[in-house]
């Protein structure tokens, strides 16, 4: 990742910096949202917050789908096969707990398979930056020299549930891998 300022990085000779172009990433959503509509009918739509990042997130629920398209790591390689094909690039993640998966695949390049049980451990060396952390957070975490999700796995539940009030305790249960979500499916225009 590449975090050098729009001033330094048109220092170099021949860098053109190109601004975002909201109807051609809408085509491109609206493209991507198709394809996962060809692997499963239950398609979850996450957009990141436009001040952090032009990434958006699609949660596909392959479960009960082996029999149709086979295991969810083939079904994870076809995917990512299709859209590399339209030219667009993608990290996967396939995990049973949806937030693992999208914290690992925020994180992670390629395709990453969790198995259960192991979420924690995968995403434990995972940067805090795949939280979507509000200033205050990112500025605790900050003062406490926390900066993976493994470290604050780590941390104390109680005091820390009293010093960020339920954040903490989603958070914690975000960076554990055990943070339970209901699939609110893309609905058709």
């Amino acid at each position: 990742q590449n975090n050098m300022t729009c001033c330094a990085s048109e220092s170099f000779e021949g860098m053109t910096i190109l601004g975002r172009e909201r109807a051609r990433e809408d085509d491109a959503f609206t493209e991507l949202i198709t394809f996962a509509n060809h692997v499963s009918p239950r398609v979850q739509a996450i957009a990141a917050p436009e001040e952090k990042s032009s990434a958006a997130t699609l949660i596909l629920d392959v479960s009960n789908s082996e029999r149709l398209l086979g295991a969810a790591g083939r079904i994870a390689h076809s995917f990512l096969a299709e859209v590399e094909r339209a030219g667009y690039a993608a990290n996967i993640a396939v995990a049973h707990n949806v937030y693992a998966a999208v914290l690992a695949a925020r994180g992670l390049k390629g395709i990453t398979i969790i198995a259960l049980g192991h979420e924690a451990q995968t995403l434990s060396p995972l940067p805090l930056t795949v939280l979507e952390l509000d200033s205050a957070q990112e500025q605790a975490f900050a003062a406490w020299g926390i900066h993976t999700l493994g470290e604050l796995a780590a941390l104390p539940l109680k005091p820390l549930v009293m010093r960020l009030g339920q954040s903490g305790y989603r958070l914690n249960l975000l960076a554990r891998g055990v943070y339970d979500h209901l699939l609110v499916p893309v609905e058709d225009a």
